[in-house]
């Protein structure tokens, strides 16, 4: 399959099972220390670095933008996206999901930053991701998607295990000459949270 021409690909056994299994565990601990935090009143109602449940979306799953970890893994694995794609990336955010049950993705295509995207399985039920008119996907923990967001139509159906954790990676291609959406999505370094992305 060519990237080039299809404008996705499909690649298994992209990131290491050890490494899903760290993630999984990482966001089942973060996730509930998050909810203790803001109910505690700790964390300001508006905090978004430990993570929200309020995604347009995908209400109620547990998402974070910019998670250091999930930043780590956009670098890790740049240079295997840039071989995958054949082209230069440069990296810009990274965004997480921990799927419930009845959690349900709209058709949409990504905003300018994601010129270049992989949704990555880390663990739990399968949830097929559907490309185009409706060309079913399924990603096994550790399988990416990697796929061009913003011209690509994508979406979930309803789902109806019971937990889905998933992790985008976004770049844009250098060649490009992509003005819109500078590297690290027009923040001054990975790992901050969207407040800091210059207008």
């Amino acid at each position: 399959m060519s990237f080039k021409k299809n404008k996705f690909i499909i690649v298994r056994n992209c990131l290491e099972q050890e490494i899903c299994n760290f993630l999984v565990n990482y966001l089942k601990i973060k996730e509930p220390a998050a909810r203790y935090l803001f109910d505690a009143k700790y964390l300001h109602p508006d905090t978004v670095e430990w993570g929200r449940w309020d995604d347009v979306q995908s209400p109620g799953a547990f998402s974070i933008y910019g998670d250091i970890a999930m930043e780590t893994l956009l670098l890790h694995l740049k240079p295997r996206f840039e071989k995958y794609t054949q082209t230069k990336l440069s990296p810009n955010y990274s965004y997480t999901r921990a799927y419930i049950s009845g959690s349900i993705l709209e058709k949409h295509r990504d905003r300018d930053a994601c010129q270049i995207s992989a949704t990555i399985n880390l663990g739990g039920d399968t949830w097929p991701i559907y490309v185009y008119d409706g060309y079913e996907v399924n990603l096994n923990p550790g399988d990416a998607l990697v796929y061009k967001g913003a011209e690509v139509d994508h979406w979930r159906n309803k789902f109806t295990g019971q937990s889905c954790y998933q992790v985008f990676l976004h770049y844009n291609s250098i060649e490009s000459g992509n003005t819109i959406s500078p590297i690290y999505d027009n923040r001054p370094m990975l790992g901050v949270p969207p407040q800091f992305r210059q207008k």
